[in-house]
């Protein structure tokens, strides 16, 4: 059946380019080819603000920006993640020919097309039409995802590339994302062998086995693959990300410095890459480091929703470390303009109540910050009170002890912190590096978590005893007192190991989980930002 043709004369187009000539060009162009219903803009700011108040059915973008601190392919990326523009309406890339590979790679991700310039009315029609019917061809899959039904997202995968679909690349990957999201591993992987055995596999497919290479812990291989992949494919920005956090996660935080440094050379307009520089040179104690990417990232991100609270609160710690109360006072500013666009919640209202302590200081009004700081305090043994909270608490109570107000609870605030957020001693660790200017604080965090080890020590040796559920019941009991998940998860290893012969730890094992569930919780971050709840994956949002 011939597939139905997009009728030009019902299109919205919404036309992109900093260059007033080049859109006057394509604007006289898509006239030509009887698309009438056009805006045109100059700037990503206003084609933010122009897809948040109508809908289009095709975006022309530049790739470049001259004056813009990021580009055509973020824009897209942040607007297919959040959800902006309608997976459904076609997106295609206009870039000279010096910029060809860079489009070319962003084609693996979210664009539907590219067009390399000069162009001709005849070129720009058959590229629009083109595009329009791979989203037709592909809508069942996409209708399917919509509905998060998976399943049979994926059985409409593997039946259009058993008839040989002419989107074989953007159905193979779909495919194995779908199977990666139902845990089918294994089939995965046979996809990805299939595909990388190719010519030219894509650096996606190289990259998602090099990922499930990391999960079964073949990390040396992995990491070659990854550097290897990097050199093939420098702009692939996706590699940086997944480099940069085994690095981390393997214990290397200056590893993961230097190659979040590299990723940012290859990608300067990446505000997600710019806070995740910024958290790890402030980790490493490079404040210079941090401060100026942090910096960069809330003026590149300003009208951006890929901007985390959390990389506002550390550039003002930072400032407040140099005394710039004028650049302070410009940080607090801007976030009061950006805050709107910030995800709701407390982990936001926290951020809020953070910047406020700290701005109140810097102008003097230590009293006022005083109060708000102890309101803050209270909340650390709040049910969702998290690592990243206490950090964060610690952060802002060093920068304001000794500036004209007594607190006369700081070493309770550091015990409980303490007690609750130094699970392991890698946190621990963390936890008084932050408070090393002052070390009685520190020296009570390291004291508290010694504390809770003792406890579990003692409830362990019952276990050599031959009483498991006197153990289970003291591990619990130290966990609920102290909020602190080590011994909690060290009950639950205990029921696994024995509740086989003494099934009514059952009970007490729910009751554990219950409890973790909604005293032990973290947000998911990576390299110290919120990982966002969605990825775009050929062009399609899959929920995490």
């Amino acid at each position: 059946m011939r597939e139905p043709e997009l009728k030009f004369e019902d299109c919205r187009v919404l036309l992109v380019d900093d260059s007033a000539v080049a859109r006057q060009v394509c604007e006289a162009l898509l006239r030509d080819i009887g698309l009438r219903r056009i805006t045109s803009v100059g700037r990503l700011t206003e084609a933010r603000r122009a897809v948040e108040t109508m809908s289009y059915d095709l975006v022309i973008c530049d790739f470049l920006f001259d004056h813009e601190p990021s580009n055509g392919q973020e824009l897209l990326e942040e607007w297919r993640r959040l959800r902006t523009l309608p997976f459904m309406s076609v997106f295609i890339m206009v870039t000279g020919e010096s910029k060809y590979l860079s489009v070319a790679e962003a084609l693996g991700s979210a664009i539907d097309d590219y067009l390399l310039k000069p162009f001709t009315a005849k070129t720009l029609a058959e590229r629009i039409t083109l595009a329009h019917r791979r989203k037709l061809a592909l809508a069942p899959v996409l209708n399917a995802i919509e509905q998060r039904d998976h399943e049979g997202a994926v059985r409409i995968c593997e039946q259009l590339l058993a008839e040989d679909s002419p989107h074989r690349g953007q159905l193979a990957r779909l495919c194995v994302e779908l199977h990666l999201k139902l845990g089918r591993k294994d089939d995965a992987r046979r996809q990805l062998a299939q595909i990388c055995a190719g010519a030219n596999p894509p650096p996606w497919a190289k990259l998602a086995r090099l990922q499930l290479d990391l999960e079964q812990g073949d990390l040396p291989g992995a990491l070659a693959g990854l550097e290897k992949l990097i050199a093939e494919h420098p702009d692939h920005g996706d590699t940086w990300d997944v480099l940069a956090r085994a690095r981390y996660e393997q214990g290397s935080p200056r590893a993961a410095l230097a190659v979040m440094q590299r990723a940012v050379e290859a990608t300067p307009g990446s505000v997600t890459r710019l806070q995740k520089l910024g958290w790890l040179a402030l980790l490493c104690d490079e404040p210079d480091t941090a401060r100026e990417a942090l910096a960069r990232a809330v003026r590149v991100g300003s009208r951006s929703r890929l901007l985390d609270g959390h990389s506002v609160l550390l550039l003002m710690c930072l400032l407040a470390d140099k005394g710039n109360a004028r650049e302070l006072r410009r940080a607090r500013d801007q976030w009061q303009r950006i805050a709107g666009r910030q995800p709701p919640g407390r982990r936001q209202r926290r951020f809020e109540k953070l910047i406020e302590v700290l701005y109140a200081f810097s102008n003097q009004q230590a009293e006022t910050g005083a109060l708000a700081l102890g309101v803050l305090a209270d909340e650390l043994r709040d049910e969702d009170a998290d690592f990243e909270f206490a950090c964060d608490f610690a952060r802002v109570l060093m920068r304001v002890i000794g500036r004209g107000a007594p607190l006369p609870e700081v070493q309770r605030w550091a015990e409980v912190i303490g007690l609750r957020f130094a699970t392991t001693r890698a946190d621990t660790d963390m936890l008084a590096r932050i408070l090393a200017d002052q070390p009685a604080l520190a020296e009570v965090v390291r004291q508290a978590h010694a504390a809770v080890a003792r406890r579990c020590q003692d409830a362990m040796s019952r276990l050599v005893q031959g009483s498991p559920a006197e153990t289970v019941e003291l591990l619990f009991e130290t966990g609920r007192r102290s909020r602190n998940a080590k011994p909690l998860d060290m009950a639950r290893r205990v029921i696994a190991r024995h509740v086989a012969d003494a099934p009514e730890l059952a009970e007490t094992d729910a009751r554990i989980a219950d409890f973790m569930a909604r005293h032990c919780g973290e947000p998911r971050l990576d390299l110290g930002i919120a990982m966002p709840a969605t990825r775009v994956v050929a062009g399609v949002v899959l929920d995490d």
